[in-house]
C-alpha cells in the first residue's frame, strides 16, 4: 500500500482544457494518473483495468452501451463498433464488484442520462437538470468529520453549476453552495456494492484545475477512495 495512487482518469465526448487537466493531475500529490478515452479503458485487458486503485470518470457519452449493431447494414465496421460498445458495458457492469475507488467529476454527472447503472453510481436516481450556468460560486463544507473533508475550509472560484436536484436518500454530502442557480449539493459519497464513490459536480476549466482547495478535494478523495486513509 506504499507509493502513489494508480489511477485511470477516464474522459471522452466533451472537450476540455487539455493543457491545464493534465497539469493538474501531473501534480496532485499522491496520484499516479493515466489519463484515458473510454473506449480505450473499455478496450484494455481486464487485468490492466484491475489494476489500477481508483477510476476517475470525466466523460459525457450519451448512447447507452447495448453491444448490439446499430443501423441496416451488418458491415467490418457496424461489428467493431458493436464489439467495442460491449465493451464499455461490460467494463461498466464490473464496477463495484472490488474494491476499486470510483470518483464522478464534473459532466461524467451528466453522461448516459436515462441510464439507470449510471444513476446508481452517481448515487442519484434523478439526474434529469435545468440550465448550466457559469458563475461565482462559494463551496461550503457542509460534513467535515469526513477524511476527504476533513481540515477544509469553504472557498469560491469561477466555475460551472447544474440546476439539479439532490443525491439520493443514503449519500452523504460533503460539500454544497448557497448559489440560488445551482444544486445544493456538490460532493457526496455512497457505496456501489463492494466501491467507494465520490461524486463531485465541481471542475469545469482550468480555474477549477488550478484551484489549491479544489484539488485538495481531488487528492483527497482518492486518498480516501484508495482505502489510503
Amino acid at each position: 500500500m506504499d507509493g502513489v495512487i494508480r489511477t485511470a482518469v477516464v474522459t471522452g465526448k466533451h472537450p476540455y482544457d487539455v493543457p491545464a487537466f493534465q497539469r493538474m493531475w501531473r501534480e496532485l500529490p499522491g496520484v499516479d494518473a493515466y489519463p484515458q478515452h473510454l473506449e480505450e479503458f473499455a478496450s484494455s485487458p481486464a487485468a490492466t483495468r484491475a489494476g489500477y486503485e481508483v477510476l476517475v470518470f470525466f466523460n459525457f457519452h450519451q448512447a447507452i452501451p447495448t453491444g448490439e449493431e446499430v443501423g441496416g447494414g451488418s458491415t467490418k465496421a457496424s461489428r467493431l463498433e458493436a464489439r467495442l460498445d460491449a465493451r464499455i458495458k461490460d467494463a461498466m457492469a464490473a464496477l463495484g464488484q472490488t474494491v476499486q475507488g470510483i470518483l464522478v467529476l464534473h459532466h461524467a454527472l451528466l453522461a448516459w442520462p436515462g441510464w439507470e447503472r449510471w444513476s446508481a453510481v452517481c448515487g442519484m436516481a434523478d439526474r434529469s437538470f435545468g440550465q448550466v450556468n457559469c458563475d461565482r460560486v462559494r463551496t461550503l463544507v457542509l460534513d467535515a468529520d469526513h477524511p476527504v473533508t476533513r481540515g477544509l475550509s469553504g472557498w469560491e472560484m469561477d466555475d460551472e453549476i447544474y440546476e439539479m436536484g439532490p443525491p439520493d436518500q443514503g449519500c452523504r454530502i460533503l460539500l454544497g453552495t448557497d448559489h440560488p442557480r445551482s444544486m445544493r449539493a456538490l460532493a457526496w459519497v455512497h457505496d456501489l456494492g463492494r466501491s467507494r464513490v465520490f461524486v463531485y459536480q465541481s471542475g469545469h476549466d482550468a480555474k477549477a484545475f488550478s484551484n489549491d482547495s479544489f484539488r485538495r478535494v481531488l487528492a483527497s478523495a482518492i486518498a480516501w477512495l484508495a482505502g489510503r486513509t
